[in-house]
This record gives C-alpha cells, structure tokens and sequence, in this order.
C-alpha cells in the first residue's frame, strides 16, 4: 500500500488489528502463516493493542519493511507518529556489539585507521545500495545476478 492508500485511524477502531509502531496492520490473512501459529494474535495484549513491544522482541525491523509483511500495512493510527526507522545504507550500527570494535567511535588501533573506517562505510553502502536490491529480486526469481550489479564491480 502507498503511503496515500493508507487511512487513518483511531485507537477505538483498531480493534481486529494490530499495531506496530503506530502503523495499522491486518493481519486477519496472515495469520495462519506466521510460523509462531495464529495464537499468538489471539493473545489479548496482542489484538487491537499496541504490539509494537511484542513485534521488536522476537522480530528485526528488516522483516516487517519486506514487501509480503509491508502490504499487511492498512493504515496509521491518528495523531502518532513512528518513532522507530529503518537503518542508513552503509552507517556502522549504534547498537553496543553490533560491529567489529575497530569500527567503532573512541576506538584507537595503530593498525585500522579512518582509511579502514571510510572504505568499510563505502563498501555497506554499495551492498545496501546495489547488491541487496538486486539479490532480493533475483531471488525471486531464480536468475543470476543482473549484468549491471556486476559491471558496477569492476
């Protein structure tokens, strides 16, 4: 669904449906899907609720931004706003662990200097940019990698 698509709605109407980070999600087709069974959706601190909490700890912001779980998406909820967004191509992850310590801010090394750091930056931004889109579509269908994704290697 665009974003034009999208209604509006209060909380008092989202009672057969989730919410996730103030977005409104039908997920009456889905259910029987889910690999953690429909009963999960059936939990009262699930249906017509915020679910935002529950969502985030099982799940990678990454699985519901996937065009088969985005078109799940029916609306917004009235007057909130998201408050969690998805990654920057090629930025370092903030979260504590996440990366290789050499890549992170403070940390000093003789040996990996802001060359290193520049070049990991301009390595995650063409995957993200370039490679990711075009693996994601030629696993879809089954072809091998796109001509222009390899010529943008060379």
């Amino acid at each position: 669904m665009t974003t034009q698509e999208l209604k509006t709605y209060s909380r008092d109407e989202v009672v057969k449906w989730i919410i996730i980070d103030a977005k409104v999600y039908d997920v009456s087709r889905f259910k029987d899907l889910h690999p953690g069974g429909a009963s999960v959706f059936l939990d009262e601190d699930i249906s017509g609720q915020d679910a935002t909490e529950a969502f985030y700890g099982l799940h990678r912001h990454e699985i519901i931004t996937k065009p088969q779980y985005a078109r799940l998406q029916i609306g917004v909820v009235e007057g909130e706003k998201s408050v969690i967004h998805s990654r920057i191509g090629g930025e370092i992850s903030k979260v504590p662990y996440a990366e290789p310590s050499w890549l992170s801010d403070g940390y000093y090394s003789p040996y990996y200097t802001e060359n290193h750091r520049r070049f990991e930056k301009a390595i995650r931004a063409f995957v993200d940019e370039v490679v990711s889109p075009d693996a994601i579509a030629r696993e879809a269908d089954g072809k091998p990698p796109s001509k222009s994704v390899i010529e943008a290697m060379e």
